[in-house]
């Protein structure tokens, strides 16, 4: 008797779908947590969730809600595109010092 071929496209497709779902539920909860408010500017328009460790380089995580940040559409701009430095200072002053060396040790 011969067992059935698994389908690895299937399970490529549901590991996807996992994903997105955590990463919208993870934005949703960013912003509902910091009541849609850019933490740098306070602004409410194109509020977005951004992680302060990409999840790209730091997979652990991903979906930790202190690695979450709120940012309007400017700020997170700016962080990805201008001056990075100047967004994450006032992120670090915003959340403080504290909140950054929990979050360095947590991504080790």
């Amino acid at each position: 008797m011969k067992l059935p071929k698994p389908d690895y496209k299937k399970e490529a497709r549901a590991k996807k779908r996992k994903k997105l779902e955590a990463d919208r539920a993870f934005k949703e909860a960013v912003i509902q947590r910091e009541g849609g408010h850019c933490e740098v500017c306070g602004s409410t328009f194109g509020v977005t969730a951004h992680h302060y460790y990409y999840r790209s380089t730091n997979a652990k995580l991903r979906n930790d809600l202190d690695n979450g940040i709120c940012l309007c559409r400017g700020c997170h701009f700016s962080l990805h595109f201008k001056d990075p430095k100047i967004i994450e200072e006032k992120i670090i002053q915003k959340k403080g010092r504290k909140w950054l060396a929990k979050l360095k040790k947590k991504a080790i």
